[in-house]
């Protein structure tokens, strides 16, 4: 049979990489384009017409359930949903037979994702999957989701418990990110897209790939260049919006 045609769609830019290593070590599978957000993946979907697509669901301009309302080809391809949901929303994928990556996530367990999408092409489910899908995107939809509203942050031997609702801002460190609250810095060990994914998406913005802010924590927006925006927080801080994520302006006006 000729190589399954595979699109990755992910806002990071290391995790699209991660994907594409693994990926590539499957002979059976072919990769043909990669999207940075939700409006890169429908184009990408319909012009390219994958068999397959590793598919994030928090993502800047759309998310992953959006994107799949907006898609008008049909069939659709065959989805493995990359997430940061915890285990109740979870198993509501199991439920319904489509399958997922929990980030972090081993090589095995990518694998053995991929594996099942290549039976589940072999035998064209297509039909059932599509009823399942469906499905999922009427229960699991972001604003069916319950939002997080505690953070626990490990710190030495214990776990400090943070409430959601007094973190000022975020911001991407490398593998690790930093959670501001009450003028104090905490160190987690999640990625800043997974935070993205576990945060209310109505309070919480992110304005750059390595920031996330709080709506209720913003003083004062000023216009600066070419479609960037300066915000100014309540703590004193200041941060950048830049011109990728200018769309979130309507959740902050």
């Amino acid at each position: 049979m000729p190589p399954i045609k595979a699109l990755i769609v992910d806002d990071e830019t290391l995790a699209r990489d991660s994907i594409k290593v693994l990926l590539q070590k499957e002979p059976e599978f072919e990769l043909i384009g990669e999207a940075r957000n939700g409006t890169e993946a429908v184009q990408l979907i319909e012009s390219l017409h994958p068999k397959l697509v590793l598919l994030d669901i928090q993502m800047p301009q759309m998310t992953g359930f959006e994107v799949l309302q907006h898609l008008q080809i049909r069939p659709l391809p065959y989805f493995i949903f990359v997430t940061a949901f915890d285990q109740f929303a979870l198993k509501a994928f199991e439920v319904n037979a489509l399958d997922y990556l929990l980030k972090p996530y081993s090589d095995e367990r990518f694998y053995q994702s991929i594996h099942k999408a290549k039976a589940a092409i072999l035998k064209d489910e297509w039909a059932t999957l599509q009823t399942n899908l469906q499905q999922m995107i009427r229960e699991q939809s972001p604003q069916a989701t319950q939002s997080l509203e505690r953070l626990a942050i490990k710190q030495g031997g214990k776990i400090k418990l943070v409430a959601v609702a007094n973190i000022a801002y975020i911001k991407a460190s490398g593998t690790y990110t930093e959670v501001f609250e009450a003028g104090q810095k905490h160190v987690t060990n999640y990625s800043i897209g997974a935070l993205a994914q576990k945060l209310d998406d109505r309070k919480f913005i992110r304005i750059h790939r390595s920031t996330i802010v709080n709506v209720e924590q913003i003083a004062e927006l000023e216009p600066y260049y070419n479609g960037e925006y300066i915000i100014y927080m309540k703590d004193g801080s200041q941060h950048k919006l830049s011109r990728s994520y200018k769309d979130q302006i309507d959740k902050i006006l």
